[in-house]
């Protein structure tokens, strides 16, 4: 399988919140897709901080992680 990995947009967040909705995370509880995008949006505020996405070749997301760029702090 060939993966993209890039920055997150507001439209992964459906899916990014699936993949944390996983069994044994939080007790099954998530945010809902209006919480995580005003944390994303907080988060774009931040120039060395940044989400990013793996997706597939289908185009779906299938991986996720955050980066602090502390070279530039």
């Amino acid at each position: 399988m060939d993966l993209e990995i890039r920055k997150a947009v507001e439209s992964d967040l459906p899916a990014v919140l699936r993949l944390y909705a996983q069994p044994g995370m939080d007790n099954g509880r998530i945010l809902t897709v209006e919480a995580a995008a005003q944390i994303l949006r907080r988060m774009t505020t931040y120039p060395e901080y940044a989400v990013y996405v793996a997706s597939a070749n289908d185009g779906s997301v299938v991986g996720t992680f955050a980066l602090l760029d502390r070279a530039s702090l």
